[in-house]
C-alpha cells in the first residue's frame, strides 16, 4: 500500500523545511555578528564570539524543535 501525497502535503513539508532552516541560520549568524561586535567593542579577542556561537546554536535548535513540535501536534 502506498500513500499518495497531495501537492498541499508537499508544499507544507517544503515550507516546514524552509522555516526550520531559516530559524537555525538566523539565530547562529545573528549570534556570531553580536559576538564579533562585542569582541571588537571590548577588545577581548574572540571570547564573546565563542560564547555567542554556543548560545546561538542552542537557541536555533531550541526554536526549531518548538516549531517542529507544533507542526507534529497539528498533524
Amino acid at each position: 500500500m502506498s500513500k499518495r501525497f497531495t501537492m498541499r502535503d508537499v508544499m507544507k513539508a517544503l515550507s516546514l523545511v524552509t522555516q526550520l532552516s531559516i530559524t537555525v541560520v538566523v539565530a547562529i549568524v545573528g549570534s556570531i555578528l553580536l559576538g564579533k561586535f562585542l569582541d571588537s567593542k571590548f577588545n577581548t579577542g574572540s571570547i564573546f564570539t565563542i560564547i555567542f556561537i554556543i548560545l546561538g546554536i542552542g537557541a536555533g535548535f531550541s526554536s526549531a524543535y518548538r516549531t517542529l513540535e507544533s507542526f507534529i501536534k497539528e498533524k
